[in-house]
């Protein structure tokens, strides 16, 4: 086996990356490389190829004649906040920091005519959850502008993070006060929170989390005496992604649902920005009479997350003999997919432990995209939930090849999703417990697991270099 999950010159990015932390993430890095950090953090924790902040934005009708209403969505990830520790009462620790982002908001002439700023506190208990890539903390900003095009740019205010990226995009179009517009659109899921059905933003800078169900696109209209019949397509398009595709042909059309006289209003519960639709009237930002030559509404669409699958999609939004029409580029995004799957030779090799040798000889042979179809094909038939596109026992194994990748790996051995630690670990998950000791004078490490009730005994054999010397039952 000779493929590996990432380059020389990744590993050496992700090592830089992570520098602009503290003192103390930089004492932990250095030790873990050199032996001397605690065996037990999660070296995963340290690696990551995915964004961490993304800004999106919805635009409706608002109070005036000559003005929108702006929501502005913020989502970012602990591992892109500074933390700082705190010592509470009896010498408990926690670690705080504050997500600072401000928006600008920059006319067709280039005049910033607005800037914003959003501010959260986030407190862990724990130093690896400052790092987490799973973890998020997503904020809502309503802003009213006058009518027309801008152009906005979100960026962290953190001297700590300056190698995150500022978010660029246009937003605004004709006034919906003059003209039939089907104006802008905003991806939503439903969740139930303590008994409540709730709508949050998925926040993903106008894409779709693959894991979740159902996703909602509601889309701000403006029309005359008569909304008409609407009209939608979703179509899956060509991936410039070299990652583990899924060779799936997706077109999905009709009739979009519609919501006549209603808007979105962010409503926040327990530090919760979720959505609600309701009427325009005076308690929600009126339109006076006479100001509008349009009524306003939401059209509604309903994806069936059973079809979607991670790539990119077109999104096309029309009015039955209308003149405006909505053409929209999204993904379908697998936000927390494991770095293992980033490659269909490497992805293929790490199956090794699960297959014959014929079998294993069969999955690598061909191109890389016959590859990638047995690849699919044998996974989906270790589905435990056949019906939808997310495969539980493939993420499950591949997380457990990321871990051992990290985890393992020592000077002696590069790889240690290919050591027979990794080999344990990948098959069997997490050990309940781990005893270490020396034995003479070589490292042991003896993994209990008590569903299997078996215990896999592990020894150096050389410097780095652990072999499985015994299995007791």
């Amino acid at each position: 086996m000779t493929g590996s999950l990432i380059s020389s010159s990744d590993k050496y990015k992700c090592f830089i990356s992570k520098c602009s932390k503290y003192g103390l993430q930089l004492v932990l890095i250095f030790a873990m490389f050199f032996g001397a950090a605690d065996a037990q953090i999660d070296k995963t924790l340290y690696y990551s190829f995915g964004k961490k902040f993304y800004t999106e934005a919805f635009v409706q009708p608002a109070g005036s004649a000559d003005s929108i209403d702006v929501v502005i969505i913020v989502r970012l990830a602990y591992d892109a906040i500074s933390f700082m520790q705190e010592i509470k009462h009896g010498n408990s620790k926690q670690f705080s920091g504050v997500a600072n982002i401000e928006v600008s908001f920059r006319d067709e002439i280039g005049v910033i005519r607005k800037r914003v700023n959003w501010r959260d506190t986030v407190i862990v208990d724990n130093y690896e959850s400052t790092n987490s890539k799973d973890s998020f903390i997503t904020g809502v900003l309503n802003i009213t502008l006058h009518s027309g095009q801008y152009t906005v740019t979100s960026e962290i205010l953190d001297d700590f993070k300056k190698n995150i990226k500022k978010q660029k995009f246009k937003i605004g179009k004709a006034s919906f006060a003059s003209s039939e517009t089907i104006a802008d659109d905003i991806f939503v899921y439903k969740k139930q929170v303590s008994g409540e059905e709730i709508i949050l933003p998925y926040a993903l800078g106008d894409n779709i989390d693959f894991t979740s169900f159902d996703p909602i696109v509601f889309v701000s209209v403006s029309y005359g005496d008569s909304p008409g019949n609407y009209f939608y397509s979703v179509v899956k398009t060509e991936s410039k992604d070299k990652t583990i595709g899924w060779d799936k042909e997706i077109n999905l059309s009709g009739l979009t649902g519609f919501l006549p006289n209603r808007k979105l209003i962010v409503v926040k519960s327990n530090s919760v920005s979720s959505f609600e639709t309701v009427e325009y009237n005076e308690k929600n930002n009126n339109i006076p009479n006479g100001q509008h030559q349009n009524n306003f509404g939401l059209l509604e669409i309903v994806l069936p997350s059973n079809e979607l699958v991670p790539g990119n999609y077109e999104l096309l939004v029309f009015k039955d003999g209308g003149n405006d029409t909505l053409r929209k580029e999204f993904s379908v995004i697998w936000v927390n997919k494991p770095l293992s799957m980033k490659d269909i030779n490497y992805a293929t090799e790490l199956m090794y432990y699960l297959l014959t040798d014929d079998e294993y000889d069969i999955m690598r042979d061909g191109s890389k995209k016959e590859m990638a179809r047995k690849f699919h094909e044998y996974w989906k038939s270790k589905d435990p939930t056949p019906a939808t596109p997310f495969n539980e026992a493939m993420s499950t194994y591949f997380k457990r090849v990321d871990h051992s990748y990290f985890n393992f790996q020592t000077i002696s051995e590069k790889d240690g999703a290919k050591t027979d630690r990794g080999k344990i670990y990948i098959l069997y998950g997490a050990p309940d417990s781990v005893a270490t000791s020396l034995e003479n004078g070589n490292s042991r490490e003896v993994w209990v697991y008590e569903r299997l009730k078996k215990e896999f005994i592990f020894e150096t054999i050389a410097v780095g270099i652990y072999k499985l010397v015994d299995i007791k039952k």
